[in-house]
């Protein structure tokens, strides 16, 4: 078992290590000798007589992601399949405005958020109970995506997800341009192929963006050239203006 993650197990030395990542009933299995993921397989099926799904292909789906492991050294992440199920949710939340045989459109944008995105109309109309709850949900759904393969959406989704228990008509329309960018470009993918093994670390800051004073961070890390981390934080010390 991994000391830093206990969802990840390992055995053995060198070229036939084999690594395991488990998830709930999810399991993910990783080594250089095909032979080896074979006979674990083999082994666990006996564990499981009753029969276990195993799939075995370069591109794989596992917990919402496609692992595209076509190409030699690199692998290529995306998610289209939960990005169109974004979209499905803000059309059943939105149901109740259309008309019986009227269809779904939704616009879609070249960009997450607008330049305005922090600022907060005191005025706008509280959402009710009902669509507050539908906010919420697809807020908490763009996270795990947010967290994944579309770090460009963390920043604006984490604000939203700080406005759920006072959400309004503004938020909403927020939230609607989120998905308008996730749609549009739910094909898009993290491109894993890195030239070395040498850490970077990127942030940078911007001060008092927020109404209550407080000011905005955002960090990338990278390893050879490769995106593999992102974190927004929202500053603790609020300037008076």
């Amino acid at each position: 078992m991994c000391e830093r993650d206990n969802c990840i197990f390992h055995k053995g030395t060198g070229d036939n290590v084999v690594y395991l990542s488990v998830f709930v009933d999810d399991i993910g299995i990783y080594s250089k000798s095909q032979k080896n993921i074979d006979e674990f397989v083999k082994e666990f099926k006996k564990l499981y007589p009753n029969g276990i799904t195993h799939t075995k292909s370069n591109i794989l789906d596992y917990l919402g992601f496609r692992v595209d492991l076509s190409i030699k050294k690199q692998v290529t992440l995306s998610m289209p399949k939960y990005c169109r199920k974004i979209g499905d949710l803000l059309q059943q939340a939105t149901a109740h405005t259309r008309k019986k045989d009227e269809e779904f459109n939704i616009k879609t944008y070249d960009s997450p958020a607008s330049t305005d995105a922090f600022n907060v109309e005191e005025d706008s109309e509280l959402l009710g109970e009902i669509d507050a709850k539908n906010f919420h949900s697809i807020v908490a759904t763009m996270m795990y995506l947010a967290k994944r393969t579309k770090p460009e959406i963390l920043t604006i989704t984490s604000f939203l997800a700080g406005r759920v228990s006072k959400c309004t008509m503004q938020d909403w329309q927020k939230m609607v341009r989120i998905v308008g960018y996730v749609i549009k470009t739910q094909d898009d993918s993290l491109v894993l192929a890195p030239k070395h093994l040498i850490p970077e670390v990127y942030c940078d800051a911007s001060h008092a963006c927020h109404v209550d004073g407080r000011g905005q961070s955002g960090i990338i890390y990278t390893i050879g050239g490769n995106l593999f981390c992102a974190k927004k934080i929202q500053t603790s010390i609020r300037s008076v203006i």
